[in-house]
């Protein structure tokens, strides 16, 4: 059976969404379909009052743009459509995602198959444990996930997008707060080597990130937890988990 697929595509980014449909057309194992983006700089105040909390610029800062809660929200509506059409499991791709040819999705979709809730990210730059639950093939294995970032290509059963509309809603967490996620109950996994990718350098998020100023206070808060963030990384593997780079 073909595995439903959303690929998240704001209506401006005509160019990503032609090249995605170049790569999804090798890929006839996928019911994919373009879901519309929530574009975060289009919200009104009055949007932005209802759908995110204070307490998303408290933790963020500088980080906690509209560009960033409207990814949030994109993958929300998401979760939100899974659960009111009764999709069992689904891939979730963003539109500068890169595939492999063989995405290994039937033996991936077995862990989905469950009442808990539970999600397998595809992509790189996650922590995980040297004990991997299954082996794929010769290359690839499934490890349970610590901590881990991205949101460009990941799958999703219904459990856990019903556990996540329960908790993120209205926004106070980027779409790829995975650790707090399973903080929530959720199940996390992650494929190692990665079978999808995404490009190097900025994207609209990253650079919204950039050039978004924020009060000297502020600059100093973020600037001490970036070096707790790096102290955090070393910690991890010195308690002997492993870290899932970026390969391709």
């Amino acid at each position: 059976m073909r595995e439903k697929t959303y690929v998240v595509n704001m209506v401006k980014d005509v160019g990503k969404k032609t090249a995605m449909e170049a790569q999804l057309a090798s890929h006839p194992e996928l019911d994919w379909q373009f879901w519309i983006a929530v574009e975060g700089r289009k919200l009104t105040p009055e949007q932005q009052s209802e759908m995110i909390l204070p307490a998303f610029k408290e933790r963020y800062g500088k980080s906690a743009t509209l560009p960033a809660a409207g990814c949030s929200l994109s993958h929300i509506s998401i979760y939100r459509d899974m659960v009111a059409n009764d999709i069992s499991h689904a891939l979730i791709l963003e539109d500068d995602a890169r595939l492999q040819s063989d995405l290994h999705l039937d033996e991936i979709k077995t862990l989905l198959e469950t009442d808990r809730p539970v999600a397998v990210l595809l992509t790189p730059d996650f922590w995980y444990t040297t004990t991997p639950i299954s082996k794929i093939d010769n290359k690839h294995r499934i490890f349970p996930v610590y901590d881990g970032y991205m949101t460009s290509g990941y799958m999703i059963n219904k459990a856990a997008a019903r556990l996540l509309i329960k908790h993120i809603y209205p926004v106070q967490y980027t779409a790829d707060a995975w650790e707090i996620f399973i903080s929530f109950g959720l199940h996390l996994f992650g494929v190692v080597p990665h079978m999808i990718s995404y490009p190097e350098g900025l994207g609209e998020i990253g650079l919204s990130q950039k050039n978004n100023d924020e009060p000297i206070i502020l600059k100093i808060r973020h600037f001490c937890g970036r070096q707790k963030a790096k102290l955090y990384s070393s910690i991890l593997y010195l308690r002997g988990y492993r870290h899932s780079a970026r390969m391709w």
